[in-house]
């Protein structure tokens, strides 16, 4: 089991040796945009804001039998691309422009057009929310964020166990 806070499951599974395609998601993170980069590892169950022990269980049967598993809350358009979904998560790891440039390779005001077009977007999607400046942008895609657990399976069973704590 992983712990991770502000919605860090994307990165944990990225630079882990936990195999994504033996993981189950929950998460409480009602950013649309996190849920598709969580899919996009891709990762065997994401479930999101129901941690009840039926759902827990009726999960992990359907993965240990080899399906995927999701439960989502109702349908909610991913309002950016993956290239700017990329941007943001790095923008929410606190990197700079700069820092994003060496990760991606992508160009100076490539990197630009992808921080500020989601300073344009997602207002129009959130209009209860103020975008205001990259700050933002972090609070949107982490701080409302609480990653509650992360389960590897197996075929049969829960194969391992970790608890991470990030502070």
């Amino acid at each position: 089991m992983v712990e991770a806070l502000y919605g860090t499951a994307v990165t944990e599974l990225e630079n882990s040796e936990i195999d994504p395609t033996k993981t189950l998601v929950f998460t409480t993170n009602p950013c649309p945009e996190y849920w598709q980069d969580v899919l996009d590892l891709p990762v065997q169950g994401l479930v999101v804001n129901s941690l009840d022990q039926s759902t827990c269980i009726t999960a992990l049967k359907a993965i240990s039998s080899g399906e995927l598993f999701k439960r989502l809350p109702p349908a909610k358009d991913l309002h950016l691309n993956q290239s700017e979904r990329e941007v943001l998560r790095l923008v929410a790891r606190s990197f700079s422009n700069k820092e994003i440039q060496g990760i991606t390779g992508l160009a100076d005001k490539y990197v630009q057009n992808n921080v500020a077009s989601p300073l344009r977007k997602l207002p129009e999607a959130y209009p209860e929310l103020r975008f205001s400046n990259r700050g933002c942008l972090m609070h949107y895609y982490r701080v409302f964020l609480y990653e509650v657990c992360i389960l590897e399976i197996s075929n049969e069973e829960i194969s391992g166990c970790y608890t991470y704590a990030f502070i």
